[in-house]
């Protein structure tokens, strides 16, 4: 409902988006009205906040015009070397004011730096406001819509950055980006020796699957990844983190650690995997849901994955409204929604007589089956 409400408040002005959000309520209606009455108010509520979360982001935003040149002291939040430069993202410290009022600029990114920075410096930044361009056809890419699901509204041209002695106030944020910092420096030495002791056919795989890094994979490699229906292995996501977290988890556990410190620790490592591979918004969503697990585990307490999915989904619906608009993340949660459907199908047909003692005596021929079918429903969650 909180997703359904930022969906109503982006689409208000098109019939068609309207429609869709009026079946999608007459389907639920069933389901709504066997409901207690307090829920009925919660999922309003939900419903409510959803639109007025949007309506939060947009009123704090500088519109989005060309030509508006800004100076301001910033800090840089993330870098990624490239074979023009540094490419740079800097969140403004200060509100920035333009044509007489006050507004919030955020994220900007500004391209082919040769200057070298670590994340976290504070610098003064001067340069042009440019925004990105919008799709002019339906179908193709959407260049702007893609930036503010990451949170990036501008791009710089025409930048000057000094160096500022000015640091934050808070002792957390600047802990924050120095253990980032140093990810990305530990990072950077991780592809470095894979690129020097892997073959070049194979190190942008390797790179791809393990850190995120795709800049060296060839196109015919994504492609075949593609035409298979496995190319989610060549992003950082559910699969993993899963098996990162999940993996230090039970070696902690069986070791004989408890389970405040197995978990906690599995935490850590997995905050800073995210973090060490892009944070991007599959990773996000993934690191999310396997830290409710883990807690659920520290507490006692059962896992459900829809609830974890959508404790993700408004976590990061919060944080930023348009991530809704993200192919991968979109992909993401449809892929945990497969899972789930899977899983009910599987339970149905192996509560049936016959198959009752198949899953008893027959683990792993159940257990293969099992995932037959939650693949397939992956497939068709995703492909539809």
């Amino acid at each position: 409902m909180f997703a359904l409400g930022e969906v109503t408040y982006m689409f208000a002005g098109k019939v068609i988006a309207i429609s869709i959000i009026f079946i999608m309520l007459i389907c639920c209606a069933k389901k709504f009205v066997s409901i207690s009455i307090p829920e009925k108010i919660l999922f309003t509520l939900c419903f409510v906040l959803g639109m007025l979360n949007v309506c939060r982001i947009n009123n704090t935003l500088l519109k989005e015009e060309n030509g508006y040149h800004i100076s301001g002291n910033s800090i840089i939040v993330d870098k990624k070397e490239g074979d023009f430069g540094f490419t740079y993202t800097v969140e403004f410290v200060d509100t920035v004011f333009c044509d007489g009022e006050e507004y919030k600029i955020g994220k900007v990114i500004i391209y082919g730096v040769e200057e070298v920075y670590s994340i976290g410096d504070f610098c003064e930044v001067q340069g042009t406001l440019e925004t990105f361009e919008q799709a002019r056809n339906p179908g193709s890419f959407d260049m702007k819509m893609y930036y503010r699901s990451k949170g990036i509204n501008f791009y710089m041209n025409n930048v000057k950055i000094y160096n500022s002695e000015k640091s934050s106030k808070n002792g957390f944020k600047n802990m924050f980006y120095a253990y980032k910092n140093k990810l990305y420096d530990w990072r950077e030495d991780l592809l470095a020796k894979m690129r020097a002791y892997i073959s070049e056919e194979f190190v942008g795989v390797f790179e791809s699957i393990l850190l995120g890094e795709k800049s060296n994979l060839k196109s015919d490699v994504r492609m075949l990844y593609r035409i298979n229906g496995i190319a989610h292995i060549l992003a950082i996501s559910g699969l993993h983190v899963t098996l990162v977290g999940g993996m230090i988890y039970k070696l902690l556990r069986r070791i004989g650690f408890k389970f405040l410190l197995s978990g906690g620790f599995s935490i850590g490592i997995v905050l800073s995997y995210g973090l060490m591979t892009g944070n991007s918004n599959s990773t996000i969503r993934a690191v999310i849901m396997i830290v409710i697990y883990l807690i659920g585990e520290i507490l006692g307490r059962n896992y459900d994955m829809l609830t974890g999915m959508g404790v993700a989904m408004i976590f990061m619906l919060i944080a930023n409204p348009y991530k809704i608009y993200d192919g991968g993340a979109i992909l993401s949660f449809l892929a945990v929604v497969g899972v789930a459907l899977g899983q009910y199908v599987s339970k149905k047909i192996f509560c049936l007589k016959k198959l009752k003692r198949l899953k008893k005596k027959r683990f792993y021929i159940y257990s293969f089956i099992n995932s037959i079918i939650i693949t397939i429903s992956i497939n068709i969650i995703i492909q539809v």
